[in-house]
Formats: structure tokens, sequence, C-alpha cells
């Protein structure tokens, strides 16, 4: 860090690092504020404008892999729905019995869920009876134990495939909305930050009261109301959260 160095954001401030981003100057406030606990630039710290550029990073992360996760549901959801058609058009001309109707719907909804993989199997079934049949090659016969293996395991990786995909779509719009939270809380501090510099001296219920700079700041309300202390702990948990939406996030991206 060059000698001398300030705070880009509060240049009264004597800078005690660089982000570990942009390499702006950070003051022991911002220093203690936005600490990275995770990820690329843990044990460091990150500027202000650097934090928001991660949730920023998140969002946009975020956005792709719910469209990702959306359009996957809504393939199986198509096959369940096709699959339970064909099941109960299949056993209402077979059978009429409504019970049975229901059990086709149900069946060959899930089957359909798996649509693909009870493709391949069919045609497992297919190439290994042929190969048995015809050929008498017993090979045939592997084929078509993995077939049924298939075609019983379909319903179950269905159902299992649809509370996946919901659970995390219900974890991405949470990240989401962590970190719409997040940012709003950081925001409220800059701006606090940045008023309480340009008015030393002067208290901070005056700041706060009718016509005040912070009249409808949270950060400067929860000082207030809670102490200083207690609004830095609530808002280096939301920073925290920021960082650690991002590994969740880097982590998913590599699984699928």
């Amino acid at each position: 860090m060059a000698e001398g160095m300030v705070c880009y954001h509060h240049p009264s401030q004597q800078a005690v690092a660089q982000c570990g981003r942009c390499k702006k100057g950070i003051c022991e406030d911002c220093y203690d504020t936005y600490g990275v606990t995770s990820g690329e630039y843990a044990g460091r710290a990150l500027c202000y404008d650097c934090t928001v550029l991660e949730v920023e990073e998140n969002v946009n992360a975020v956005t792709l892999l719910r469209k990702i996760i959306k359009t996957e549901f809504v393939f199986i959801i198509v096959g369940v729905v096709i699959g339970a058609v064909l099941g109960g058009i299949l056993m209402g001309s077979s059978s009429g019995d409504i019970g049975g109707v229901i059990m086709g719907v149900i069946l060959f909804g899930l089957l359909g869920g798996c649509g693909w993989a009870v493709l391949k199997a069919l045609g497992l079934l297919i190439s290994g009876g042929g190969d048995l049949g015809t050929k008498g090659d017993f090979r045939g016969l592997g084929k078509m134990i993995k077939g049924f293996a298939m075609i019983i395991v379909a319903p179950f990786r269905t159902i299992i495939k649809i509370v996946t995909r919901l659970r995390q779509i219900k974890e991405m719009n949470q990240i989401v909305a962590n970190d719409a939270l997040a940012v709003e809380e950081m925001k409220a501090y800059f701006a606090y930050t940045q008023v309480i510099e340009a008015n030393k001296g002067v208290e901070l219920a005056t700041l706060v009261g009718p016509g005040g700079a912070l009249v409808e700041n949270k950060y400067a309300k929860a000082v207030l109301s809670n102490g200083e202390s207690a609004a830095q702990t609530n808002l280096r948990s939301e920073v925290k959260q920021i960082f650690d939406n991002n590994e969740k996030l880097k982590d998913f991206s590599e699984k699928k």
C-alpha cells in the first residue's frame, strides 16, 4: 500500500489496506465492514463499490441459473403431462376402469418425467431382446435387465427431480432476496458514513430528526435504537452473506 494513501470513499481517513479487487484505499471502518470470509478474496476486504459488484455478479449468476432450472422443470412437467395423457388413454381403452385409468395416469406420468431415460430403457429392452432371441447372445439379457431397472427407477427419479428443482428455485429466490437486503443495508451505511464525515460534531439525533440529512436512513436509526456495535454486527452479517452466496453459486454452477 502506498504511504499516505487515504480511503477512497472517506478521504479524511487514513487507508489501512487496499481493496482486494480494485486496489483503492480502504479505511479501518470500510475494512471491518467489507471484510471477506470466503472465496477468492478471503482474508482481504473489498471497497464499497466492489462489494456492490459482487452482488451484481450474484444476481446475474442467479438469473442465469434460475432460467436453466426453470427450463429443466418445464421439460419435466411437460413429460409428466404427456405421459399422464397417454397413460389415461391406454388404460381407459384397455380396461375402462376408473381406478385403472388413475393408476395409468400416475404411473405413465411419472415415467414421462424421465422421458429420455425411458426411451433409452425401451431401446435396451428391444435391442437386448433381439440379441438374445435372434443371435443367442446372452449379453442381450444384461441389456434387458438394465432397461427394466431404468424403467423401475424412472418414477422415483421424476419425483426426486421435481422436488429438487423446486428446492433449487426457492434457493435462487432466497439468494436474490438476501442480496437485495444486503445492498439496501450497505447503501444506508455508506450514506450514513458520508453524512457523518461531512457533519462532524453534529449529534446523530439531530441528523436523524425532522429535516436532517439522515431522516430516512435505516442504518442511522438502527444506531440510535440499538447502538453502533449492534448495527455494525448486523451489517457485517449481511455483507458476509453476499460472499457466502457467491460461493454457493460457484459450487452449484460447477455441479451443473
